[in-house]
């Protein structure tokens, strides 16, 4: 029987800003827009993606919107 379930969700246990895997910096080249904007927006995003309010893709091309 299942008694808890443990999960990781927007930054508890993995940082998108820190370590050497695709993240943010990485995010932001790829799009063409500075690290420090795109940072900013994707977390004026964190509350409509953590609600479902938005994806992760319209998170991201907010973010693509921000320079």
């Amino acid at each position: 029987m299942i008694k808890a379930v443990v999960f990781d969700m927007f930054e508890t246990l993995v940082s998108l800003f820190d370590g050497r895997r695709y993240f943010s910096e990485d995010i932001a080249v790829d799009l063409g827009v500075e690290h420090m904007a795109f940072r900013k927006a994707w977390h004026e995003t964190e509350d409509a993606r953590t609600m479902g309010k938005m994806t992760l893709e319209e998170g991201i091309n907010y973010g693509f919107k921000c320079n």
